[in-house]
């Protein structure tokens, strides 16, 4: 599914704005407002990526409080990029007309502008979706 779909069915606005405005991060979400805010110099990818992001906070039914512990932040921050990851790679495998016989995560993370960072996290949810852990690190 379209990603800017599923968010207005969601219900969510979303706004551009420039990094001297806010921050110099790629985007955020305000989930009083149900509003995301994407970062305007942001590659197409890269807001998309962050949309994806932010409905997986939705979908995880993530709160924010500010007496959260880091501990809780880091795991609803993982699990929201779980979700954007799954979506990518569900679109990386709709390319195939057949199983691949490997994935090459490198290719996938730079494909989709991806932080190298969420490496094992990619591979995981490769794995879950595949079932085989015939996963290719790039030398």
């Amino acid at each position: 599914m379209d990603v800017w779909k599923l968010a207005r069915e969601l219900g969510a606005d979303i706004v551009f704005f420039t990094p001297e405005e806010f921050t110099n991060k790629d985007g955020m979400y305000y989930k009083e407002l149900n509003l995301i805010c994407l970062n305007v110099l942001s590659s197409a990818k890269r807001q998309e990526n962050v949309v994806y992001h932010e409905i997986g906070h939705h979908a995880y039914g993530h709160q924010h409080f500010d007496i959260n512990s880091k501990i809780y932040s880091l795991k609803q921050e993982a699990e929201a990029n779980r979700y954007m990851i799954k979506q990518r790679a569900d679109e990386w495998l709709s390319a195939y007309d057949w199983e691949p016989e490997y994935i090459d995560i490198d290719s996938f993370l730079s494909f989709f502008e991806i932080d190298d960072h969420l490496y094992d996290l990619a591979e995981d949810v490769f794995h879950d979706i595949l079932g085989w852990a015939l996963l290719s690190k790039m030398s």
